[in-house]
């Protein structure tokens, strides 16, 4: 039991950065009211907690500091600008549903320009929703004073959320050993659902740690920090490369039980030397493990395996040794011009749908709330901003989550309200340990991180509000309309499923395999990695949109893909072959084929070869060829 929970808890907070980041919230929070109270006064004391809890909701931004302090302060600066003029925008009355539509409608079309914008609005949306629900709750509401707490609370959390526990070496090197534990968990996945998760969490997380040194590296001044900086961009490169590997190792040979193909014995070792690898973060001796691997070397039984486990012995040897090569990690700099703005609106664009409902769905939850004059309606807008999802299936799935855990969230608050009524000390400490969880649990599954969340928000009404109790039922019942009006927007609006996606899905896919053949063509090296990394996602996407869909017949299409991942990953071992001009030219005729399968799902005209007329004869590549192009006839077959 105790080792599941450790497990559960290592899943989705592997380098406990979301401990520290919980650590830093619960500081800069109560450094906030601190201020606001010797400031302000009480009442000033919870809006600041507010304005500072309100910074550490935005979710991770991927930009470097200064940018990233500049869309805190726009966060900071845009609420103060709404709180200002909270009583002119409450007495709008039904012109506040088109205010509302205009606003949602704007915030939806920001991630065209900038994801981060994006978050940073939506977060600020939010807060809108938020203040208006307690100004209609709270008998005693100040926009001065709120202002002034909000500013306080605001301006302090972004001093303390770029605020670092840690040096930026120990970080990466906590980073970097909690990836090595995620690669060993692949290597010992059981079955495909473990397999998969790891697979994600350990490439999701290669693409943090870039991310991390493409901010932080550009910043780096004095030559040591630099050295350090390269060394681990290698690090992160090296990683990559082994990860994608080991994943082919594993999910072409593990899953047919052979003990002569791979044998618990060689998983064993990897797993010794993935754990050796760990020393090179604590300044320790690394000592590999080749027992296993030179046996099977020598009994060569199955050359293309040998290539993979060739391949996966010789980068831990690399990543021993460490490399000192200049590899440049930029930011990537989404272009934007009124050009892109004018294409993206129009009714056929995704973005520009989703923010069409999103922003409907929130006019009419007012609209409800004026029409019956229902005093405390915001909380249907905070239903809907809480389960509105692109995605029909997502919104089913995520109210159901949310019904359940807000039911239990509200029971858990009410609890603690009247068992510690008289025990102020034990109540103060439970909302202590509620706030933590609330920004401790953000990495968690949803149901769980919701418990906290409504929990803590039952208790803050509680305590800013005379008339809680009979109120809470009533939100309650509000929230669920907001629920229901998400779900007959996203059914009847434009409805988007999880069956609607395989298509798009399927396209997407024979494009990347399209794209990673012209990159062995041009001997790309630099983005081959990154188009394995789509390629892997947009294949665990697809299984799970087959799934999901029971659209079981996809999932001939599905194994298709992965043979041909694995054929190509391999391929790549024989660019240096001395008879590579002539597999550039069988590769060409891989590509084309691509191109036609594309223009058949597509209603263009097509021609695909029927015989396979390579000219490379070399056994071993041959093999790998004509199970590609065997892969790509069942794909062409399936959609005649």
């Amino acid at each position: 039991m105790i080792d599941k929970l450790k497990l559960f808890i290592y899943t989705y907070d592997p380098a406990k950065f979301s401990l520290i980041f919980a650590i830093k919230a619960i500081l800069a929070m109560s450094l906030a009211g601190f201020l606001a109270y010797f400031l302000f006064g009480i009442q000033a004391t919870m809006w600041a907690i507010q304005g500072s809890g309100g910074i550490f909701f935005i979710n991770n931004l991927n930009c470097k500091n200064l940018a990233k302090t500049l869309h805190h302060l726009l966060f900071v600066v845009l609420c103060a600008i709404f709180i200002n003029f909270v009583n002119f925008i409450d007495n709008l009355g039904y012109f506040l549903c088109f205010a509302m539509f205009f606003w949602f409608m704007f915030v939806g079309l920001s991630q065209i320009y900038s994801i981060d914008l994006y978050k940073v609005l939506m977060a600020t949306s939010f807060i809108f929703i938020i203040v208006l629900t307690i100004k209609h709750s709270s008998t005693n509401f100040s926009p001065n004073i709120v202002n002034c707490g909000f500013i306080v609370g605001g301006l302090s959390a972004t001093f303390m959320r770029f605020l670092n526990f840690m040096g930026y070496g120990r970080y990466t090197k906590n980073n970097f050993t909690a990836l090595i534990k995620n690669i060993i968990l692949l290597n010992s996945a059981k079955n495909e659902k473990d397999f998969i998760l790891w697979q994600e969490k350990s490439l999701s997380q290669i693409e943090e740690l870039k991310n991390i040194l493409k901010t932080k590296s550009s910043n780096l001044k004095d030559l040591n920090s630099i050295k350090n900086s390269t060394r681990a961009i290698f690090y992160v490169y090296k990683f990559e490369e082994l990860i994608y590997t080991l994943s082919n190792l594993k999910s072409k040979y593990f899953r047919k039980n052979n003990k002569k193909i791979l044998e618990k014995a060689l998983e064993n070792e990897i797993n010794f030397n993935l754990s050796e690898l760990k020393n090179l973060f604590i300044e320790k001796d690394v000592n590999f493990r080749f027992k296993i691997y030179n046996r099977l070397k020598k009994l060569n039984q199955i050359p293309i395996f040998m290539n993979s486990l060739n391949a996966l012995y010789s980068i831990f040897n690399i990543i021993e040794i460490g490399g000192e090569e200049k590899i440049n990690l930029k930011l990537n700099k989404k272009e934007f011009n009124f050009k892109t703005l004018k294409k993206s609106i129009n009714l056929k664009n995704p973005v520009f749908r989703y923010s069409f409902k999103f922003a409907l769905t929130i006019a009419l939850s007012i609209f409800i709330a004026n029409l019956f004059k229902m005093l405390h309606g915001m909380w249907i807008a905070i239903g809907v901003i809480t389960v509105m999802r692109p995605n029909l299936n997502l919104v089913t799935s995520i109210t159901k989550q949310a019904i359940i855990s807000t039911i239990l969230g509200m029971g858990v608050g009410i609890g603690i309200v009247v068992m510690t009524s008289d025990f102020n000390y034990i109540f103060y400490f439970l909302i202590l340990v509620i706030t933590f969880m609330i920004f401790y649990l953000k990495a968690y599954p949803y149901i769980l991180w919701n418990v906290f969340f409504m929990a803590g928000l039952t208790i803050y009404f509680s305590i800013i509000t005379s008339n809680f109790s009979i109120l809470m039922s009533i939100r309650f019942f509000d929230t669920l309309i907001g629920f229901i009006l998400a779900i007959l927007i996203s059914n009847f609006i434009w409805p988007v499923k999880n069956k609607d996606e395989i298509m798009p899905k399927f396209k997407q896919i024979n494009v990347n395999f399209k794209n990673l053949v012209l990159n062995l063509i041009k001997e790309d090296d630099k983005n081959f990695n990154d188009l394995l990394n789509q390629i892997t996602l947009n294949l665990n996407n697809f299984n799970v949109l087959i799934k999901s869909s029971k659209k079981d017949e996809f999932l001939e299409i599905y194994n298709d893909f992965k043979t041909l991942y694995f054929c190509f990953f391999h391929i790549k071992f024989y660019i240096n072959n001395q008879n590579f001009e002539l597999l550039k030219i069988d590769l060409t005729l891989l590509k084309e084929r691509f191109d036609m399968i594309e223009n058949k799902i597509n209603a263009l005209p097509f021609y695909f070869y029927e015989e396979p007329i390579f000219l490379i004869q070399e056994k071993e590549i041959l093999k790998l060829l004509n199970a590609i192009f065997k892969a790509q006839e069942r794909i062409y077959l399936f959609f005649r």
